[in-house]
C-alpha cells in the first residue's frame, strides 16, 4: 500500500487521540489543557501518562514513551506500522478528507479510521485544511445546506430511506434541517470559475469535480452561535464508507440547542440513532460523532448552557461499551453525572422498530429512576381532556379534539360518528371501528385535512375504540355530578369516624333495614370490596319473605351507580357483550340465582360459569367463529371481558354447589318474630310525622355515602405482620376460606384508608406505588365476621335450615316437659310445624329435606296417603 506524508497527517487529523488512548482501557483525567492516567507501558502508581489534545500527542515521563496517534496505536497494539495500515485499511484504501473515523458498518474496527472507497487518485480532496472555514465559504456552506433540503423535499429517495428506518416525523426532519444529494448539484454550477473552487475547497466537491456527498441523506452541523459549520451524509446505499463529514476537524453539534433547553440530555453514538430518538418524541438528544466522537465542542457546549446529567446510549456492541464507558470518564471529570442505558437491541434504530416509546421511557428509568426524560410523543397521545354529552362524549389528545356520537354496535361492526378538530381545521366522517379498512381510511382523511401526522390519528382512533368499548350500552351512567359542599363534607366526616361501622348500621336502619348487624356489615365491605384486585362476593339465603331484596336494596342505593350493574336475569353469554373494560371494578347484583339459569340454583348454567371464572380470574374471554364483513370470510375472534368484579346475590334455594359455596360468603336473614315485630312497627311508624321526617333524610344518606365511595382509592393493602393472623386450620377447607378472610381484611382497611397513614413505594419499573398497612384494629373488626362466616361456610345446612332445626329442637323439649310418660317419642306433622315455625307448607318440605339427609331429623311416617311425621333421632 502506498501512502504520502500527507495521508497520515489526515489519518491522524481524523482520529482523536484522547478517545484512542480511553478506547484502549487508560483512564484519563483533565488537568489544565491536558489529560493524564497511568501509563499503559509500564506499571506505576501515580500518574505519569500526558496526552495533548491539542497537538495530539503523548509522552509519559516516566518510562519516556512517547508519539502520535498511529505512534500510541502501534505501541499498544504491539504491531508495525505497515500491519497497523493494512488492518485499519484492509481494501487497502486510505481515507480522504471528511469520512467519519467511527461510525462505519465496514470491515474494519468501528473504533478505528473507516475506509474510503474514494481513492485519492481517483479525486478525493486531499488538502490539509485545519483552520476554521472564511464567512465566504460558511455562507456558501448555508446555501448548499439550502439546495440539498430543497431536493430532499422533492426526491423521494431521502424520504423513503429514513422512512425505511422508521423515521417519519415531519418536524424531525425539519428540525435537523435534513437534506439529500442527488448529484444534482453539479447541474445548477457553472462549468468553471471561483464558485467551483470555493465548493472544492469546502469539501463539497473532489479535486476531480465530483460531488462527495453523492446518494447521502445530510444533516448540518451547527456552531453554538447558530450558524452551519459542518456537513454530516449517510450514503443510502450500501457503498462504503457509509458515514462521511466534510474534510478537517469536526466542527459543529447536531441539536445542540437541546442543552440550552434541558440540563438532562440524552446522548447517542450516532446522528442517526438521534433523529430516530426525536422522531420518537425524545427532544433533549444530541449526537456523538461514532464510539469515540464526543468532541471537545461537546464538552464546551455542555459547560456552557448548565448541563448537569447525560444519560448515554450507545450501541450494544463492545465498541458501544467501551466508547460509553469512556464519554463517562471524560463528563464526569467536568462534573456532569451520567447514565449508560443499555439496548436490546443493536443500536436505538433497530430498538423502535421493534419498540414503543413507553418500553424506551421504561429502560431509562432502570437506568435513572428520577430522569425527567419523557417522550413528547407520549405526551402528545395522551388524553387530555374527557367529557360526557349527551348522545356520546368529547375527549381530547394533544391539541386534538373529538367528539363521539350514534354508538351502534351490531354483531362485528362497531360504528360510530366522529368529528375531530384541530385548530381550525375539522374533519367528520362515521367509521366501523372494528374494521382496519375504515380506520385506516379515516386517519388518512383525517390527517389530510388536520395536517398532522397519520400515525398520530391512527393511535388516537385505537384509544377511542378502547374508550367506547368501555362505553357499554347505557352511556349516561358514566356521568358523575360533583357533590355538593354540604354533601362532601358529611362524607369526609364519615371516612374519618373511628366508629365508622357503627354510623353504616345506623344509616341502614334509617333507610328502613332493621335488625341484621352482621348482614349489613359483610354485606357493606363485600361492595366496597370491588375496589380491590381481589373482591369479595356476597350471597344472601334465606326464603322467600324475609327481605333478601330489601337488603340488596338498601345496600346497593349506597354505592356510587355508575359502580353497579344490576340485573334481575342473566343469560348464558351476557357477560361476554358487556364491552372489555365494562366490568372492571364493578358490582353486579343478581336479584336470584334462579335468573342465572333454569334449574333454580344456577350450578350448571352457562351464566353461573361465567360468574365464577371472574371470580376465579379476573377476566372471561370467549373464542368464536364469525364472518369478516370485509372479505366475507370466516375467521376466529375472542372476545375478553375484563375484571375484578364484585357480585352481589340472593336464593332461597336450600342446596348449593360447591363450585358457588367456595366463592361466596354466605349470610342468611334474621327470621326471628322478634324482628318480625320490629319491622311491622317501623311499617306502621313510617306512616307517622316522626317518620316521614325520618324518610326525608334517606336522600341525604344516600347522596352521602354514593360520596365517599368516590373518595376511597384503590390501593394496595399489606400486612405487615402476616404471622400475627389468627387464621388457622389444619382442615382442608381452610385452603378455600383463607383468601376470602383475607379479602375481607382488606376491604376492611380499605373502608378505613382515611384514618390511615397513606405510604408509597417505587417498583422496579419505576412505578410508584400508594399503599396501606392491615392494623390490629382491623383484626379486631374482621374476627366476629369471621366467626359468623366460617360457620355458615363450614355447615352443611343452609340458613333456613339451621333455623328450622333450632326451632324443631326447642319445639321438642317443651313436649318432653309436658308427657305423662317421658320415655315417649316427640314427633311432629308438616302441618304441626307450620303452626310451630309459622312457615308455608312449601317451606316446610323445601328446608327439612337437608335435616333429613343429613340425618339430623328421621321420618317415622309417610307415602302412600300416611301422614308424614318427623322426629329427632334418639341419641
Amino acid at each position: 500500500m502506498k501512502i504520502t506524508k500527507e495521508q497520515i497527517e489526515q489519518i491522524k487529523q481524523q482520529y482523536e487521540l484522547v478517545a484512542a488512548v480511553e478506547a484502549h482501557g487508560v483512564r484519563l483525567k483533565k488537568r489544565g489543557k491536558e489529560y493524564i492516567g497511568l501509563c499503559p507501558f509500564h506499571k506505576e502508581k501515580t500518574p505519569s501518562f500526558c496526552v495533548d489534545p491539542v497537538k495530539q500527542v503523548f509522552h509519559c515521563f516516566g518510562c519516556g514513551a512517547s508519539g502520535d496517534t498511529l505512534g500510541f496505536l502501534c505501541k499498544i497494539e504491539n504491531k508495525s506500522f505497515p500491519t497497523l495500515l493494512r488492518e485499519l485499511f484492509p481494501k487497502g484504501n486510505v481515507p480522504a478528507r471528511g469520512v467519519a473515523p467511527c461510525e462505519t458498518n465496514g470491515s474494519g474496527p468501528r473504533s478505528s479510521p473507516v475506509v474510503s472507497d474514494v481513492e485519492l487518485s481517483n479525486g478525493a480532496p486531499h488538502t490539509n485544511n485545519t483552520e476554521p472555514h472564511s464567512p465566504k465559504l460558511l455562507k456558501l456552506l448555508h446555501r448548499v445546506v439550502e439546495f440539498y433540503q430543497g431536493v430532499f423535499a422533492k426526491d423521494p429517495k431521502g424520504r423513503d430511506y429514513l422512512s425505511g428506518r422508521g423515521i417519519q416525523d415531519k418536524d424531525a426532519l425539519r428540525d435537523f434541517g435534513v437534506g439529500y444529494a442527488n448529484s444534482s448539484l453539479l447541474d445548477a454550477l457553472p462549468p468553471e470559475g471561483e464558485l467551483l473552487a470555493d465548493l472544492k475547497a469546502l469539501g463539497i466537491l473532489t479535486e476531480k469535480g465530483y460531488e462527495f456527498f453523492s446518494d447521502c441523506v445530510v444533516v448540518p452541523l451547527h456552531d453554538l452561535t447558530g450558524s452551519i459549520t459542518g456537513l454530516y451524509g449517510r450514503r443510502i446505499t450500501n457503498q462504503e464508507p457509509l458515514h462521511l463529514y466534510l474534510p478537517g476537524p469536526r466542527r459543529g453539534l447536531v441539536n445542540w440547542q437541546a442543552a440550552k433547553r434541558s440540563s438532562t440530555i440524552l446522548l447517542t453514538e450516532a446522528i442517526i440513532d438521534a433523529l430516530t430518538l426525536y422522531d420518537q418524541g425524545f427532544k433533549n438528544v444530541i449526537p456523538c460523532y461514532g464510539v469515540t466522537g464526543l468532541s471537545e465542542e461537546h464538552l464546551t457546549c455542555f459547560k456552557q448552557f448548565g448541563v448537569k446529567e447525560v444519560v448515554i446510549c450507545f450501541d450494544a456492541d463492545d465498541a458501544g461499551k467501551r466508547g460509553a464507558a469512556s464519554a463517562v470518564n471524560r463528563l464526569t471529570e467536568i462534573g456532569i453525572s451520567c447514565s449508560v442505558i443499555t439496548l436490546p437491541d443493536k443500536d436505538v434504530n433497530d430498538y423502535f422498530r421493534r419498540h414503543t416509546p413507553e418500553e424506551f421511557e421504561a429502560i431509562v428509568k432502570q437506568a435513572h429512576p428520577l430522569t425527567p426524560i419523557r417522550s413528547e410523543a407520549i405526551v402528545t397521545r395522551a388524553e387530555q381532556f374527557f367529557e360526557v354529552t349527551d348522545v356520546g362524549f368529547k375527549v381530547g389528545f394533544g391539541d386534538r379534539m373529538y367528539e363521539v356520537k350514534g354508538i351502534h354496535r351490531q354483531g362485528v361492526q362497531l360504528r360510530v360518528t366522529l368529528l375531530v378538530r384541530r385548530s381550525d381545521k375539522m374533519h367528520l366522517d362515521s367509521v366501523d371501528l372494528y374494521a382496519a379498512r375504515g380506520r385506516e381510511r379515516f386517519s388518512k382523511d383525517a390527517a389530510s385535512a388536520l395536517k398532522e401526522r397519520e400515525e398520530l390519528i391512527r393511535d388516537d382512533l385505537m384509544r377511542i375504540l378502547q374508550r367506547v368499548e368501555r362505553w357499554g350500552v347505557k352511556a349516561e351512567e358514566n356521568a358523575v355530578m360533583a357533590p355538593s359542599p354540604e354533601i362532601e363534607a358529611a362524607a369526609k366526616k364519615f371516612l374519618a369516624n373511628p366508629n365508622l361501622f357503627d354510623e353504616i348500621l345506623s344509616d341502614l336502619e334509617t333507610l328502613g333495614l332493621l335488625g341484621e348487624e352482621t348482614i349489613k356489615r359483610v354485606g357493606y365491605l363485600s361492595c366496597t370490596s370491588r375496589k380491590l384486585e381481589k373482591p369479595l362476593s356476597l350471597l344472601i339465603q334465606s326464603r322467600s319473605a324475609a327481605g333478601k331484596s330489601a337488603c340488596m336494596e338498601a345496600l346497593l342505593s349506597l354505592m356510587p351507580p355508575e359502580d353497579v350493574k344490576r340485573w334481575t336475569r342473566l343469560t348464558d353469554q351476557a357477560l361476554f357483550y358487556q364491552g372489555e373494560m365494562a366490568l372492571v371494578h364493578k358490582l353486579i347484583a343478581i336479584e336470584e340465582m334462579a335468573g342465572l339459569g333454569s334449574n333454580g340454583n344456577g350450578a350448571q348454567s352457562g351464566a353461573a360459569y361465567s360468574i365464577r371464572s371472574m371470580q376465579s380470574s379476573g377476566m372471561i374471554s370467549m373464542a368464536g367463529v364469525v364472518k369478516d364483513p370485509i372479505t366475507g370470510q370466516m375467521g376466529g375472534r375472542e372476545q375478553k371481558v375484563r375484571g375484578p368484579a364484585s357480585f352481589l346475590m340472593s336464593t332461597t334455594a336450600p342446596n348449593m354447589d360447591e363450585e358457588t359455596k367456595s366463592r361466596f360468603f354466605i349470610c342468611g336473614m334474621d327470621e326471628s318474630a322478634a324482628l318480625t315485630q320490629r319491622i311491622l312497627a317501623r311499617q306502621r311508624a313510617d306512616m307517622t310525622l316522626e317518620g316521614y321526617l325520618r324518610n326525608k333524610k334517606r336522600d341525604f344518606i344516600v347522596q352521602k355515602h354514593q360520596a365517599a365511595q368516590r373518595m376511597l382509592k384503590s390501593l394496595v393493602i399489606i400486612d405487615p405482620a402476616p404471622e400475627s393472623n389468627p387464621f388457622g386450620s389444619d382442615a382442608l377447607w381452610a385452603r378455600r376460606d383463607h383468601p376470602k378472610v383475607l379479602s375481607l381484611l382488606r376491604a376492611i382497611a380499605l373502608l378505613f384508608q382515611h384514618q390511615r397513614e397513606i405510604k408509597t413505594m417505587t417498583a422496579e419499573t419505576g412505578e410508584i406505588i400508594e399503599y396501606i398497612e392491615v392494623g390490629e384494629a382491623d383484626w379486631k373488626q374482621a374476627e366476629p365476621l369471621i366467626a359468623y362466616l366460617m360457620e355458615s361456610s363450614q355447615s352443611e345446612l343452609p340458613v333456613p335450615s339451621r333455623t328450622l332445626y333450632a326451632m324443631i329442637q326447642k319445639a321438642a323439649k317443651e313436649r318432653e316437659a309436658g308427657l305423662l310418660h317421658p320415655s315417649g317419642e316427640v314427633s311432629f306433622s308438616r302441618r304441626e310445624l307450620m303452626k310451630i315455625t309459622g312457615w308455608s307448607l312449601w317451606q316446610i318440605k323445601t328446608y327439612i329435606r337437608p335435616l333429613i339427609e343429613y340425618e339430623y331429623i328421621q321420618v317415622r311416617q309417610g307415602k302412600n296417603g300416611m301422614e308424614y311425621r318427623y322426629a329427632l333421632p334418639s341419641d
